[in-house]
Parts: C-alpha cells; sequence; structure tokens
C-alpha cells in the first residue's frame, strides 16, 4: 500500500468581457462591423477545444476563428486571457 496526496483544482471558467449581451445597434444592409471581446479563463485548469464554432450569419471572424487581429488558440490556460474579433454585417433588414 501507499499513501496518496492530491489537490483538487476549480474547472475552466470562460467570461466575456462586457455584458451579458452585445448591443450592436442598428447598421445599415451591406455594412460591417468588427468589435473584439476578451475571453477569460478564470477557472483553475486549462480550458480546452475552444473554436470558432457556433457564429452564423450575418455574424463571422474575420479572416476565420479568432478573427483578423486576434489571438485566441483552442486552449486557455488558468488566469489568462485572449481576444477574438466578431463581425457583424447585415445583409436583410430583420432584427439578429
Amino acid at each position: 500500500s501507499r499513501n496518496i496526496t492530491g489537490a483538487g483544482a476549480n474547472p475552466a471558467l470562460i467570461t466575456i468581457s462586457g455584458a451579458a449581451t452585445y448591443d450592436w445597434q442598428t447598421l445599415l444592409n451591406g455594412s460591417v462591423q468588427t468589435v473584439s471581446f476578451t475571453i477569460n479563463n478564470i477557472g483553475g485548469v486549462a480550458a480546452t477545444g475552444l473554436n470558432g464554432t457556433g457564429l452564423a450569419a450575418p455574424y463571422s471572424f474575420p479572416g476565420g476563428y479568432p478573427g483578423t487581429g486576434g489571438d485566441c488558440g483552442i486552449s486557455l490556460a488558468p488566469a489568462s486571457s485572449c481576444t477574438v474579433f466578431v463581425r457583424f454585417s447585415p445583409s436583410v433588414s430583420n432584427t439578429h
């Protein structure tokens, strides 16, 4: 038999800068607005599986995930942050 010790860590916990929702305001069809968002991992272990899925037109990552100028990868270490850029480019009159 052996003595075994260990320490628990809080799971990864992701927060995104700003409010729970982002208001893009009203844009003319055919116009483009790009906004940066900071993603923070305030948990105790790395967040894995970050990727660019989940956005649908009229939203996109300009140039692909994480957006041109963004620095997020597929994982985010604990107590770290990274940036993504999201583009809103409406082509029809509607509330998105």
